[in-house]
């Protein structure tokens, strides 16, 4: 582990983030000085003439979800659609590790630390061996509940429905997972609150508008209230709900086989930063483990604002029913 450095330390997915930055989208996740935890990642702005500048052939992945990433003896370079860039060494130790982040000119503060949280900070701990995936994550019964799905499938959506009702909301869009000894998938809180973009209907008449945000990202954070009183070792995923689309507004469940669960699981997994040989083997390994460990269906239904609460309502029954150990109807 890095030794404690840096004037911001926050407890996030379940690891010791620091910075020379402060994020006010971490506000509550602070962790007090004098706390004691080594830092699993250390984050400090630099100057873009301080990051290597990759030659073309170097980068591996080009403006593939907004992102690109390059691989150098210097190590590893992230550069996001608004021109930030992230630069993690080749130095860097199996424990611990900096990112060194440029933040591109114009861009403002908001953008700026979402681009660090949602695409530099889990492509790093990716190299570092960790497992994140964009999914919405709540708790019910006890047990934590996945929501994986594509960009616009609704997961802030959903994540912004169980809060409102009560439930502890890990994530809306990034959680890291871990398989335990027993054979358990296990996550932890993520990031606070629900983000939402400017035309989300749950948003009030004053904050809606028909734009989203610059670079369609989400404008808006509601229930921001961090989840407390989590065990170290995080709490059991009960099942994993990947996202469909469906004609009717009724969610419907279809049970998902192991084998028929690698490939949603691999599709949601962050994998660009892992170089092209080692990208494959990874990919097929974890979601092959994540996939024998979690019970997984898939929940198609039709997204409508007018029906929204009647799904949430619906979704909350399926999930008890699985935390008990039954199964959803549908």
């Amino acid at each position: 582990m890095i030794k404690a450095t840096g004037s911001n330390h926050y407890r996030v997915h379940g690891l010791c983030i620091g910075s020379d930055f402060d994020f006010t989208e971490l506000s509550g996740c602070e962790l007090p000085p004098g706390h004691g935890s080594d830092v699993d990642l250390l984050l400090l702005r630099k100057a873009r003439q301080d990051l290597p500048e990759p030659s073309a052939r170097q980068w591996s992945v080009h403006r593939t979800g907004s992102l690109s990433v390059a691989h150098g003896p210097w190590g590893t370079v992230f550069e996001s659609y608004c021109g930030s860039r992230a630069w993690l060494p080749a130095d860097a130790s199996a424990q611990g590790a900096t990112l060194h982040i440029a933040r591109a000119p114009g861009i403002s503060r908001d953008l700026f630390h979402h681009t660090v949280l949602h695409a530099f900070v889990p492509l790093a701990l990716v190299l570092h061996g960790h497992t994140l995936v964009h999914a919405a994550c709540v708790v019910v019964g006890g047990r934590a509940f996945l929501f994986p799905g594509e960009s616009r499938m609704g997961k802030s959506t959903l994540a912004a429905g169980f809060a409102a009702r009560g439930f502890p909301v890990f994530s809306d869009d990034v959680v890291r997972v871990q398989v335990d000894a027993a054979g358990c998938v296990r996550v932890w809180p993520g990031y606070p609150g629900a983000r939402l973009r400017g035309e989300s209907f749950l948003l009030g008449a004053s904050q809606r508008g028909h734009r989203p945000g610059r670079y369609g990202l989400p404008r808006f954070r509601v229930h921001t209230t961090p989840v407390v009183g989590v065990p170290a070792e995080g709490v059991e995923v009960a099942a994993v709900c990947f996202l469909g689309r469906s004609r009717t507004v009724a969610p419907s469940w279809a049970r998902l086989s192991p084998m028929q669960a690698i490939t949603p699981w691999v599709e949601s997994c962050f994998l660009l930063s892992l170089p092209k040989p080692q990208r494959l083997r990874t990919a097929f390994e974890r979601g092959s483990q994540l996939a024998r460990s979690a019970p997984a269906w898939r929940v198609a239904y039709r997204r409508s604002s007018r029906h929204f609460a009647t799904l949430c309502t619906r979704l909350v029954e399926a999930m008890e029913a699985i935390a008990a150990g039954g199964t959803p109807h549908g």
